[in-house]
């Protein structure tokens, strides 16, 4: 089953509101992660109050195209951030020609935020994270963002912005893929890109400062999307 864990703005009154109820400024999309296979979206809420203090609706995801549907209704800007594994996912959504498959206009799309994450998995292949996977190298490079050509992004979104953000504390690895990432992007043509590294936090710390509002992972999501809606 995929779940989506949904947390209404502030101004929604209703315990089961109406869809013409819900009037957020904005809606933040959170992929976690757990490298494909551990955690969920219930340990994940946790930036919720912070979101809903500004009047944004978050949602926590396991099925993204279902819940895009949805929110295309709430005439609302969607900015997706994920983490780590998380980060991935979030990065495969570019990979998609959303008005194509799904009637979704890149309009929707406000923004990406890409936290420590994994945009190649050869190196995990050999690891145990992939004993459940099962990847072979030709199947983590088809899956890794930085091995996908230019023309399987979609072109809609060259121009959507992109912040590839890793903590100080991180592991070599992450820093090694968060720069080459984002210099992809811009080598592939896309032209909004903020490459940035969060000093004093880790892998796990810098996701923990959405739980409050004058953190500084926070103050460049909230006041990002403050002055882009």
């Amino acid at each position: 089953n995929h779940v989506i864990d949904i947390y209404f703005p502030l101004n929604t009154k209703q315990f089961f509101p109406k869809i013409d109820m819900i009037k957020p400024k904005a809606i933040f999309v959170f992929i976690h992660g757990g490298f494909w296979q551990a955690l969920s979206t219930h340990e994940n809420g946790f930036m919720a109050q912070t979101m809903s203090d500004a009047q944004i609706l978050t949602a926590v995801i396991e099925s993204f195209v279902k819940f895009l549907q949805w929110a295309k209704d709430l005439s609302a800007k969607v900015y997706i951030c994920g983490h780590s594994a998380g980060a991935h996912l979030a990065s495969t959504l570019l990979l998609i020609d959303w008005e194509t498959k799904h009637n979704i206009e890149p309009e929707i799309f406000g923004g990406f935020f890409l936290i420590s994450g994994i945009y190649n998995l050869t190196p995990l292949v050999p690891t145990y994270i992939n004993e459940p996977l099962g990847m072979t190298v030709a199947i983590a490079k088809n899956h890794s963002p930085l091995y996908r050509d230019s023309k399987d992004y979609w072109s809609a979104l060259k121009s959507v912005p992109i912040f590839c953000i890793c903590a100080e504390y991180d592991p070599t690895s992450f820093h090694d893929q968060n720069e080459q990432y984002g210099s992809y992007l811009k080598q592939i043509g896309y032209d909004n890109i903020t490459i940035k590294k969060l000093d004093d936090c880790d892998h796990f710390d810098i996701m923990e400062q959405l739980i409050e509002r004058d953190q500084p992972l926070t103050n460049i999501i909230l006041s990002f999307i403050e002055n882009s809606i």
